[in-house]
């Protein structure tokens, strides 16, 4: 019970949520401890209903613990392909053969109970068998789920943007590189929804580009954030006319009613994610005035290298950035293996406009 317990609290609670969510079409809520609780009890009382139809002899009495493993198993398995098509996966064949195994041993043990005198065996013999059983069931049990960690950071996320705890939100898988695409919008909107998304766009990677920020297109139903919930906390829903985002983003920056300041974070930064550097170059001083605002991390790289190139001098990038810059040349300047080079400049400036630029 403690075993699972602690395994659907800690390790598998956010798939549960987003199952429950998905499968009630968001009426019930899903609580973690009452959740796990009921699960542990329930699992208890199946194992304490096949010791009351099946005697057990004492060194082997773990077996009856077989049928909650094999349940929870099937529980922990839960995946985002379960959740989205309601497949049972291999566990459509496996699980009845799993049974009709258990069940030849069960039949064998019945059928030799008189063999098993549990009257001579010590304490020890008794524990260790079962312990040995019970502990292999656990392993197996804990091995088996499939999820990836990438998943149930975008899980986590998730859930916490749809609670509104956005700075948690971007906390969630923060020192890993991985990513996928819905993890990332999701973490783009949670930034812009702290008005930190100019300022820490590439604190993350960003492995899928403009479409890692918003994509239009992706409509599946499952999300607790949908796409259309992001556009909303922009400013309003894509019509059905619109069919690619940077065309969303051109409509809401350039309409005085629809304009918002998420909206023009998030047209710039699709522009840098596009790598556009001259049009965004453009954009950019049409929204924030340099000598009144200080320009969000993101946009003062993206001017920086910008005049690097044509070799202009800018007076108002901080002067952090401006250094880092330089020292960043000095790294691509340096002769070095490209592969050294590559490495030493992604641990240093891995957040930054020029490397993803670069990249």
């Amino acid at each position: 019970m403690l075993f699972c317990f602690l395994y659907i609290y800690f390790l598998h609670g956010e798939i549960l949520n987003e199952a429950q969510f998905v499968y009630s079409k968001g009426i019930t809520v899903y609580h973690p401890v009452i959740s796990a609780l009921i699960i542990s009890v329930v699992l208890q009382i199946i194992q304490w209903l096949i010791t009351r139809f099946i005697h057990f002899p004492s060194r082997w009495y773990a077996l009856s613990y077989f049928p909650s493993i094999l349940l929870f198993t099937m529980l922990a398995d839960i995946d985002g392909t379960t959740i989205a098509h309601f497949t049972f996966g291999s566990w459509v064949w496996s699980a009845p053969l799993l049974v009709i195994i258990y069940a030849l041993i069960v039949y064998y043990f019945m059928s030799n109970k008189n063999t098993y005198n549990d009257y001579e065996l010590t304490i020890t013999e008794s524990l260790y068998p079962n312990h040995i059983i019970l502990l292999v069931m656990i392993l197996v049990a804990g091995s088996v789920p499939s999820s990836k960690d990438v998943y149930l950071f975008e899980l986590k996320t998730e859930r916490l943007v749809h609670e509104r705890k956005y700075d948690e939100a971007v906390q969630v898988g923060e020192r890993s590189l991985k990513a996928n695409k819905r993890l990332t919008q999701l973490r783009m909107f949670a930034l812009a929804k702290q008005d930190e998304l100019g300022e820490r766009i590439f604190d993350f990677p960003q492995y899928y580009g403009t479409k890692g920020l918003l994509d239009i297109n992706d409509r599946d139903s499952v999300y607790r954030i949908s796409v259309d919930d992001i556009c909303r906390g922009i400013g309003a829903m894509p019509g059905a006319s619109i069919k690619t985002t940077k065309r969303y983003l051109d409509l809401m920056t350039t309409s005085d009613s629809l304009r918002t300041p998420m909206a023009i974070d998030y047209s710039l930064c699709y522009l840098l994610l596009d790598k556009k550097l001259d049009e965004f170059c453009s954009e950019v001083f049409v929204y924030y005035n340099p000598d009144r605002s200080r320009l969000p991390k993101a946009y003062q790289e993206a001017l920086i290298y910008k005049a690097d190139i044509d070799g202009d001098s800018l007076t108002f990038i901080d002067k952090e950035i401006a250094d880092n810059f330089r020292l960043y040349k000095q790294i691509k300047a340096e002769n070095l293996d490209s592969t050294k080079r590559s490495n030493r400049s992604r641990r240093a400036y891995g957040n930054t406009f020029w490397w993803y630029y670069e990249n």
